[in-house]
């Protein structure tokens, strides 16, 4: 009974550490836009299901954790809680059949690092996704060269953190 039980444990922090992995480093999409995985489900994707982001345009193995919607009978998954967000906020920018991020939501309007830590209720933008969105309270936020910025998830300040220099410099 034991080793069923070990065994069970083992198989389960598998299958969990693998959801996580894959959630949070989302593939892009194959080359031309062509996307390897749908968008758009008849019903709610299976966990292990290979799905496209709407906002992000990145192919992604879905997991329990992945946030999900319902808009107009078809179900979607997404690669983190922002995109989520974005998407529920104005799913027809999404879905108009638009390239990625860069042309689906950029916004060159919205600023992307600011002197001071920005205040909930403005919007900034992304460095990493280009994402233009609502700054709110649990918005993630990093500090570098003296300047403020906000992101989209959890997933983009971990890219910036690790190389802020890689997404400034083809930010400007």
């Amino acid at each position: 009974m034991k080793t069923i039980s070990r065994s069970l444990a083992v198989l389960a922090a598998g299958a969990l550490f693998g959801a996580c992995a894959a959630s949070q480093n989302p593939q892009p999409a194959t080359a031309a836009g062509a996307m390897s995985a749908p968008i758009a489900f008849d019903s709610a994707p299976a966990v292990g299901a290979k799905a496209t982001c709407p906002v992000m345009k990145k192919t992604f193995t879905v997991s329990a954790e992945s946030k999900r919607s319902e808009h107009d009978g078809k179900h979607y998954a997404f690669c983190c809680p922002g995109c989520k967000g974005q998407f529920d906020a104005n799913p027809a920018k999404f879905l108009a059949g638009k390239a990625g991020p860069a042309t689906a939501n950029a916004d060159s309007n919205v600023p992307m690092g600011f002197a001071a830590p920005p205040k909930a209720g403005s919007k900034a933008r992304c460095p990493v996704s280009g994402s233009a969105f609502p700054v709110s309270e649990g918005s993630e936020r990093s500090e570098h060269d003296g300047k403020h910025y906000a992101f989209c998830c959890k997933g983009c300040k971990a890219k910036f953190d690790a190389d802020p220099a890689k997404f400034l410099s083809k930010n400007k």
